[in-house]
């Protein structure tokens, strides 16, 4: 009789071994308390021997790394890529194939300002999503009524810096 041969690329056995070792003893551990004999003799019905099964790993340029990025384990601040293994035609891992948790939840996200069309005379101005007027500067300086076409301009004391 033939032992069966399972063809793995290496990249993925090694991401794989370790993770499947180590939850295999965990459940056999599990299944022996519940079965009430010693895990040690459960283990070694079990585990295949080295003769019982054969893995053949070799080398292929079709497995690429998750290029999804997590956070950093010692820097949180940071993002580093997963670099786990991924199939052929995917881009990530099967971790990050459907999820990817955001990484940049302490930045806010950009605001988005349209350029107003106005009469070479007045400065460049820009369009807020509130509808808020603002200069080079990034100063609120008027409203603007998409509607009508009206541009409000806001009258500042000498004193006062900032739109009431």
């Amino acid at each position: 009789m033939t032992e069966p041969t399972y063809k793995v690329p290496r990249i993925i056995w090694e991401a794989f071994e370790g993770e499947l070792r180590k939850d295999s003893r965990r459940f056999i551990v599990d299944i022996a308390s519940a079965l009430k004999v010693p895990p040690e003799d459960l283990r070694k019905m079990v585990f295949p021997t080295n003769e019982s099964y054969r893995v053949v790993l070799y080398e292929t340029e079709d497995i690429k790394e998750c290029k999804a990025f997590v956070k950093h384990p010692v820097k949180p601040h940071f993002a580093i890529r997963c670099r786990k293994p991924s199939f052929p035609g995917d881009e990530c891992c099967s971790e990050h194939k459907h999820v990817r948790t955001s990484v940049q939840s302490s930045i806010t996200s950009p605001q988005i300002w349209k350029p107003l069309k106005v009469s070479p005379d007045i400065p460049p101005l820009w369009l807020t999503d509130t509808k808020k007027v603002v200069d080079m500067s990034g100063n609120v300086c008027g409203q603007f009524n998409e509607t009508t076409g009206d541009l409000i301009f806001y009258q500042f004391d000498s004193d006062s810096k900032t739109a009431e």
